[in-house]
């Protein structure tokens, strides 16, 4: 995830990246250690938000290799799906091509600075799922998405594989953004609209998801405090605090 702050006419971009205390199994994994980057930019007119807006394509920025089920099935069990709908931890984190990651970021700065891209987010945490709904919390905005894959639902929805990226764009720049993809080995592929109100994905056109946005933001807005239990002190305040 990006997070910008803007200070004068500077721009100061944090980069957070999650990576696993071990490379080889999730096993009893803890919480993971995230890895910072803070610099500084002084062209802040390039500044790319997350947040859709009405009339725009969505494309999906990504490698084009096939994807291989077996390693699809392994690296699910990093995701925040297999956390916190299964209950479970398995396998390995996904596979990085360092190679195919370098030319996503170089397409990127190509994209952006041409002026092409209106919203970029990653889909790293969460899958493409999360990261189509979190495009449309800010602006509430929604969008009709048709994914195509091979995978079963849960891995193409909620599958955090890496080099995968989701862009909206004015319709008039979709083409430029496609080429610049081909000229990096990456495939910039339209999978929906930005709609208004609801999000709906379907997958192999089926409806996977299909909710409002203000429904979906609401349970994304809430999970913490669900988490915390906020309703009552003695969850959020160790008794020993308390009675200090």
């Amino acid at each position: 995830p990006f997070l910008f702050a803007v200070l004068g006419h500077f721009i100061l971009q944090l980069t957070q990246c999650r990576v696993s205390a071990s490379s080889d199994s999730l096993a009893n994994r803890g919480p993971q250690p995230r890895t910072s980057v803070l610099g500084e930019r002084s062209e802040y007119q390039t500044f790319i938000a997350l947040a859709m807006k009405a009339g725009h394509d969505v494309l999906l920025l990504a490698s084009t290799g096939n994807i291989d089920r077996q390693r699809a099935e392994i690296e699910l069990g990093s995701s925040e799906y297999a956390k916190e709908i299964l209950g479970a931890l398995w396998g390995t984190p996904p596979a990085l091509d360092l190679r195919q990651e370098a030319a996503l970021h170089k397409c990127l700065a190509d994209v952006i600075g041409e002026g092409l891209a209106a919203s970029v987010h990653d889909c790293s945490d969460g899958g493409a799922a999360v990261t189509l709904a979190e495009c449309c919390f800010e602006s509430g905005v929604g969008a009709r998405i048709e994914l195509k894959s091979e995978l079963p639902g849960e891995l193409a929805l909620f599958g955090e594989g890496a080099t995968r990226v989701v862009i909206s764009c004015d319709p008039r720049h979709t083409r430029r953004i496609k080429e610049i993809g081909v000229q990096y080995g990456l495939a910039a592929g339209l999978i929906g609209q930005t709609a208004p109100e609801n999000l709906e994905i379907r997958l192999n056109g089926k409806i996977a998801v299909g909710a409002a946005v203000s429904e979906l933001k609401s349970a994304w807005e809430g999970a913490l405090p669900r988490m915390l239990h906020v309703q009552t002190r003695e969850h959020l305040v160790p008794e020993v605090l308390q009675k200090s």
